[in-house]
């Protein structure tokens, strides 16, 4: 057991501070439209649901890409896997609910009642959420091949990989798509 864990925390330390180092990187982009992003309630209530939401699909998307690469195996051709079609039909599917969920939520919560507010910040959040969905599946298997191709547990590897990536690719993502809306 101790060889285990051993093994674990080697594996896992080195990226761990890589990715803490990502995740930091991603304020420099909404410091950039910091002003504006400050003014627009609803995005500051949507930012951090928005963020973990993205997170947790990451999370999920490495966890179940590497169950199906352990039980299964990947081929050399990963996009004829009907296990990621699935895959990524059904977390795409529901990322998409949560995202117009969490823009209606926090148009409601923001008290923001106008139409073309809610257009913007659901045109956004849906945005973000497809063009990160595709990131974190994108991540997760080719991060995933390469880890496991070496002899290492992906899991140790993407799990934390994709949510700091995740986090940092939803910074980018606001900081370009609000002042396109706003």
């Amino acid at each position: 057991m101790n060889k285990l864990i051993y093994k674990t925390v080697k594996e896992s330390f080195a990226i761990l501070i890589i990715t803490s180092i990502i995740s930091s990187v991603g304020g420099f982009g909404l410091a950039a439209i910091e002003t504006k992003f400050l003014k627009i309630v609803p995005l500051i209530i949507l930012f951090p649901a928005l963020n973990d939401m993205i997170g947790d699909f990451g999370t999920i998307i490495a966890s179940k890409y590497t169950t199906i690469l352990f039980l299964k195996g990947i081929k050399k051709k990963w996009w004829k896997s009907k296990e990621l079609r699935t895959l990524f039909k059904n977390i795409g599917f529901v990322a998409l609910i949560s995202a117009l969920y969490l823009s209606t939520i926090s148009i409601f919560l923001s008290g923001e009642l106008e139409i073309k507010i809610l257009i913007k910040i659901m045109a956004i959040t849906s945005i973000a959420t497809v063009v990160l969905t595709v990131v974190m599946l994108l991540i997760a298997i080719i991060g995933g091949l390469y880890v496991y191709k070496r002899g290492h547990n992906p899991d140790n590897y993407l799990i934390p990989m994709t949510t700091s990536i995740a986090d940092l690719t939803s910074m980018i993502m606001l900081s370009i798509l609000v002042p396109l809306f706003f």
